[in-house]
């Protein structure tokens, strides 16, 4: 059962820290975070050390020294097994929201190896991506990148980057980080590494994306979100087909009892045009009352300028992709950051 919050989520790289899962631990119990995202743990003899307390761990079970796991506590989850590896671990989870809706996601978090015979992303997130497009699951993963990209606020742009960006733009994924607040820090480099992403039918519920300052023991900072039920806009108007005709006609004719029919000078005429103005207005609404109507579709946000800036943010990207120019990965940039706040 999620919080009166919604679902809390904590991600960041332990980087084989048994400190790093202490802070992490402790700082959760305060949070009651729900979902962990955790790359690089803390493992002895095969096994992932100083977590207990996080909930039910997963993680692949064929490997020794897993990158990735997740951690899950209060809520129904099983491992996808044929979609982890030593690099990913992916989990789907069953929950009931706080409006009390059950709800269905797949979660996963992920290393990114800067191994140069690795791929970029894994073969296992291509497709975790595929079979939930097919499953119409939605998906948020947290990811240790390794890659550099100014989309997501890196100091620059390298080739992994761009693996990882052109990977995103084939799918139906979002980025979630915001602002340039670095997520990786030691005493000779900042940099933002670490990336979110979300399903598209999930990223107005994703709120609060922050990455936090306090110490995590780690080179890594935390970063913590949260879904939160998207509430839907109630829309109201008024239907002519619905009027009360009859009473409208006796409410008008009632309020033009005693109209003058005429006016004399021009301001009197335009005194009389208000008036009689007024009294259609003011009858039609009295007999058609405003109905509130919620849509239920679950999209009601998607809008036709969501959809433009959509396919501009693609249009820019493709343009930086092909061309290379640093201006141009700008450009997309600022069409990607627009298309996010306003989404």
């Amino acid at each position: 059962m999620a919080g009166s919050r919604g679902v809390v989520f904590t991600q960041i790289n332990l980087h084989h820290s048994k400190g790093a899962s202490a802070v992490l631990v402790r700082q959760q119990a305060g949070r009651q975070t729900y979902i962990s995202l955790m790359q690089e743990p803390w493992v002895i003899r095969g096994c992932i050390r100083g977590l207990a307390a996080c909930g039910r761990l997963f993680r692949v079970s064929s490997v020794d020294r897993p990158k990735a796991c997740v951690a899950v506590k209060g809520m129904e989850a099983q491992l996808i097994p044929h979609l982890c590896s030593r690099d990913v671990a992916a989990v789907e989870v069953n929950f009931t929201d706080d409006s009390g809706d059950r709800k269905k996601m797949v979660v996963c978090s992920a290393y990114f190896s800067h191994d140069e015979g690795e791929a970029v992303p894994p073969a296992p997130v291509i497709k975790l991506a595929e079979y939930c497009r097919e499953k119409r699951l939605p998906l948020i993963m947290g990811c240790d990148a390794n890659a550099h990209h100014t989309v997501w606020g890196s100091s620059d742009t390298n080739k992994r980057g761009r693996k990882v960006l052109e990977f995103l733009a084939s799918t139906d994924l979002e980025i979630l980080n915001t602002g340039d607040e670095p997520t990786f820090c030691t005493i000779a480099r900042r940099e933002m590494l670490d990336i979110t992403v979300c399903s598209r039918q999930l990223i107005q519920e994703v709120v609060e994306w922050t990455v936090s300052t306090e110490p995590s023991l780690s080179d890594h900072r935390q970063i913590t979100f949260r879904i939160a039920k998207a509430r839907r806009k109630e829309i109201k108007f008024r239907n002519p087909r619905k009027t009360k005709w009859d009473s409208y006609r006796k409410d008008l004719a009632s309020s033009l009892r005693g109209f003058s029919k005429r006016h004399g000078t021009e301001d009197k005429l335009e005194t009389c045009v208000d008036y009689l103005q007024r009294s259609l207005v003011n009858c039609y609404e009295s007999n058609c009352p405003e109905r509130a109507v919620i849509n239920s579709r679950g999209t009601s946000w998607w809008t036709p300028g969501l959809q433009g800036l959509r396919v501009a943010t693609r249009r820019a990207w493709k343009r930086a992709r092909n061309t290379g120019r640093q201006s141009d990965w700008e450009l997309s940039r600022r069409a990607q950051k627009e298309y996010r706040d306003c989404g």
